[in-house]
């Protein structure tokens, strides 16, 4: 598979340059500085690259980045951290991504979507991750995170009617 253009970082860096030159606010958090600030856990992204490409993931409000990209291919959803937060507008960020349309989760890592034979490795949940369910198990031998967990998971029934659908059955 071929990889994003060669010179797409000289790209963006020209569009960059070009848009402070003509006053334009450079919502990139490196370029703005606010890389100091917020961190976050979670962020809307969009997977994109050119067809038969890796996908990289870029903020979803950093249009000047998918015109300098190129992108043929587009997948909008949210970039959840794996452990630690990240600067808000980051996209070299590793953690799981699920897309919005049908909800299937990749694995990205550098910001680089993971990728098997076929292309971008979906998976229908996150307990299709190894990683994830050894650090769910983990967690679920500490007490006070189990409890947690089992108080949320009882909550997320009893919002979704689960518990009333299951008296009249």
């Amino acid at each position: 598979m071929s990889d994003v253009a060669a010179d797409a970082l000289a790209r963006i860096e020209e569009l960059r340059r070009r848009m402070e030159e003509e006053g334009e606010p450079v919502a990139d958090a490196a370029a703005a500085g606010s890389l100091a600030g917020e961190l976050v856990l979670e962020q809307r992204m969009r997977l994109v690259g050119r067809s038969g490409s890796a996908l990289y993931a870029v903020p979803v409000d950093e249009d000047w980045m998918h015109d300098a990209l190129s992108d043929e291919e587009s997948v909008t959803g949210t970039l959840y951290a794996s452990d630690e937060p990240f600067p808000v507008g980051a996209a070299a960020v590793t953690g799981y991504f699920q897309a919005d349309g049908d909800g299937l989760w990749a694995r990205v890592a550098a910001g680089r979507a993971e990728e098997g034979a076929d292309g971008v490795e979906w998976k229908e949940g996150l307990e299709e991750f190894p990683e994830v369910v050894s650090q769910f198990m983990e967690c679920m031998a500490v007490p006070e995170y189990r409890h947690a967990a089992e108080r949320a998971a009882l909550q997320r029934l009893a919002s979704d009617g689960w518990f009333s659908r299951a008296r009249r059955a």
